[in-house]
């Protein structure tokens, strides 16, 4: 039979349907028997295709190879009624339990072996303007509402598994365009997602954020439970901030190290050395310091060596927490010593720099912390006085 001939066929076998609807409408007003165990016969093409004319023509709840149920049954189409039991055994679905919209099952429910049938449902596409193989959606606004929704029951079974083969294709697309709660992929398991690709296992960008690790409910090296190289976590540091862990050597807890967190420095930006301030020249704030003085200075800009005009703007950039510097005393008079403090600091906790005469220049290098406006606090100890320098060769941020 060729195309032509076979869509002639299925249109009259729609009218029929047609008709056989007519007169099986009056006749469920009332809420069917339980259904019989009935063995879905083996789909072919054909069966496929006259299975969805009469679900197009029913456009209400019909059981496929089966008996026709009521309004009041939730299918809306079934394609194979059973499900295996939990102990194993086949039986038929519960309305109202089971219910899907449409089901497909592959398997001895069709009488066939495993090697011939793949899958229980396939969709795919060869149109350019539709190029959507499956696509799922709920209407529900409700956390429990799923589009499309994947399970295994093998241990190493996978719920959902998406492959593409073009080089510049993507194999799955989660969008969680609902709001700053929306989901638009949730895993759950033992690995909950496995991404192997030629370029990239994952790729992720969001307006607010491409990924983030929700804390967990303690410090992963103070856990006692096994944990591998290569895993990222968070831990809670005060309420509402987290630090960020990575696990470096297999073990129980394994080896971590801290990698970001609201009590550390950030990264280090090493840049070319810029003046930030000198004591000898007209600006910002000339002049020696003596015994038990303070000054404080901002090391936001480089300045010029022989003014101290600014020459380079935001050397360090706003939000940098600390800087690496050259702190030089120059032109000294009798005995004492500099300290280096965050730029809010009260009182000078240790010495920086100490000379033990007159006409002394020694440098020595150091890192400091920074205060919210991008200053350090330089205090004067000893009996002597001094001109000093700094020059800043890198930031923390």
């Amino acid at each position: 039979m060729n195309d032509h001939d076979e869509i002639e066929s299925l249109r009259a076998e729609i009218a029929d349907l047609r008709l056989q609807l007519e007169r099986l409408v009056p006749q469920v007003t009332t809420a069917p028997s339980p259904r019989q165990a009935v063995e879905p016969a083996q789909l072919t093409r054909r069966g496929w295709i006259r299975a969805a004319a009469g679900a197009a023509v029913v456009g209400t709840a019909v059981a496929l190879h089966g008996q026709p149920a009521s309004a009041a049954d939730g299918d809306a189409v079934r394609v194979g009624r059973r499900r295996t039991g939990t102990a194993g055994t086949q039986v038929d679905f519960v309305p109202g339990t089971d219910d899907v919209g449409f089901l497909a099952q592959a398997g001895s429910a069709f009488d066939v072996t495993s090697s011939s049938v793949k899958a229980a449902l396939a969709g795919w596409s060869t149109v350019a303007e539709n190029p959507v193989g499956v696509y799922g959606y709920s209407s529900v606004v409700a956390s429990s509402a799923v589009g499309v929704r994947g399970d295994s029951q093998s241990a190493s079974g996978l719920g959902m598994k998406a492959v593409n083969r073009s080089p510049a294709g993507t194999a799955l697309y989660a969008d969680g365009g609902g709001g700053p709660d929306g989901v638009g992929l949730r895993a759950d398991g033992g690995i909950a997602v496995v991404g192997a690709g030629t370029n990239y296992g994952a790729s992720l960008r969001g307006g607010q954020a491409g990924l983030r690790i929700v804390p967990i409910n303690g410090v992963p090296a103070a856990r006692a439970d096994q944990h591998f190289q290569g895993e990222l976590d968070g831990s809670p540091a005060a309420p509402g901030t987290s630090d960020l862990w990575a696990c470096v050597a297999d073990g129980t807890p394994g080896v971590w190290r801290k990698l970001a967190g609201p009590g550390t420095a950030g990264s280090f930006h090493p840049i070319d050395p810029v003046r930030a301030f000198d004591s000898r020249r007209p600006a910002p704030s000339p002049g020696l310091i003596a015994s038990g003085a303070s000054r404080v200075i901002s090391v936001a800009d480089g300045r010029d060596l022989a003014s101290g005009a600014v020459t380079v703007a935001n050397a360090v950039p706003s939000g940098a927490t600390a800087i690496t510097y050259n702190l030089t005393i120059t032109g000294t008079g009798g005995a004492g010593f500099l300290a280096v403090s965050p730029g809010d600091a009260v009182a000078l906790g240790a010495s920086t720099i100490n000379w033990a005469g007159s006409s002394v220049t020694i440098a020595n290098a150091g890192v400091s912390k920074l205060d919210g406006s991008r200053q350090i606090k330089v205090f004067a100890g000893g009996a002597g006085s001094t001109h000093f320098i700094v020059d800043v060769t890198g930031f923390y941020l």
